[in-house]
């Protein structure tokens, strides 16, 4: 990346726009991080260089063997807490990090994407104006390494188009994603999921809060090839299944369209595994979506009868 264009350099009068509000609310950003020094400065970069006043940022590095320490380092002044030991993966470290944050508004942020300009006076504008419950969500800007990007325009989160995950009513991007910390509880993921547990997370949230759109792009995120929902995508679809019988109950009826684009959605993953000569994928991810299907229908069954 040029050095010469954000996240390393700005035009913007960050002194001159903080001065209008003296008390700006506490944002608290954890960034989990393992072998990413080759990127974790634009990371740190995106988040000093907006002059937000009122910032906390912890860095939960999980032991890197590479030059992360070194670039961390170099922000010392910056960096509230830095912690590199051994853990059991971003979920461990994300909730490690939060267990550590102090602020009223709080996110995490993959240590190989980097905040949008302005992203967080826009967030905690949004969150001084609203009734501090609610999610505070703007765009995502997916992008690679061949110049490809792509915004994700997030829409319709609500809890039961959040369970219906094969729909695509409902378009979500979790970086982009602020949430006012007394949402919270103790801990934040679900250490026994790895593909989906910011899925599980919003399911929670959403089931008591509301959702404030900024309809800006506050985030940019880093698509690999070799990320682990693009690699194991039978992971991913079978943790969401999961979570969705965790929290689906009788009361919250799907509609016959519905059940018919969860059958196509299975039977579209299906075949992608099978081109991919995948076929014990297959049958563990066809075994489970009938369980998930006969229940969804089991559950509209009773609702007739009473």
């Amino acid at each position: 990346m040029e050095k010469n264009t954000w996240p390393f350099v700005t035009k913007t009068d960050y002194d001159s726009l903080y001065s209008s509000i003296i008390d700006w609310p506490k944002i608290s950003l954890v960034i989990p991080s393992f072998n990413q020094g080759e990127f974790i400065d634009q990371t740190i970069n995106s988040i000093v260089l907006q002059k937000y006043p009122n910032i906390e940022i912890i860095i939960i590095d999980g032991g890197s063997r590479d030059n992360t320490v070194e670039v961390v380092n170099k922000f010392s002044d910056f960096v509230d807490v830095f912690i590199s030991e051994s853990d059991q993966g971003q979920s461990d470290a994300i909730n490690k990090g939060w267990n550590l944050a102090n602020g009223e508004i709080f996110n995490w942020l993959n240590s190989d994407d980097y905040l949008s300009e302005l992203s967080l006076y826009n967030i905690a504008l949004a969150f001084i104006k609203s009734d501090k419950k609610s999610l505070l969500v703007g765009n995502v800007l997916n992008f690679d390494s061949t110049g490809n990007v792509k915004v994700i325009s997030q829409k319709n989160i609500t809890f039961l188009n959040l369970l219906k995950f094969w729909d695509t009513e409902c378009i979500w991007h979790q970086p982009g994603i602020f949430v006012p910390s007394n949402l919270f509880g103790k801990s934040i993921l679900d250490l026994t999921l790895h593909y989906a547990m910011d899925l599980d997370l919003l399911l929670d949230l959403t089931s008591n809060a509301n959702v404030i759109y900024l309809n800006k792009v506050i985030h940019h995120f880093r698509i690999h090839n070799n990320s682990k929902g693009v690699s194991s995508p039978e992971n991913t679809v079978l943790e969401k299944m999961k979570i969705v019988n965790k929290y689906y109950n009788g009361d919250l009826f799907l509609t016959f369209l519905d059940k018919i684009n969860f059958l196509i959605w299975i039977f579209k993953i299906c075949g992608k595994l099978i081109l991919r000569f995948n076929f014990s994928a297959v049958k563990l991810v066809f075994i489970n979506s009938m369980l998930l299907f006969i229940r969804f229908v089991k559950a509209n069954e009773i609702d007739k009868v009473v």
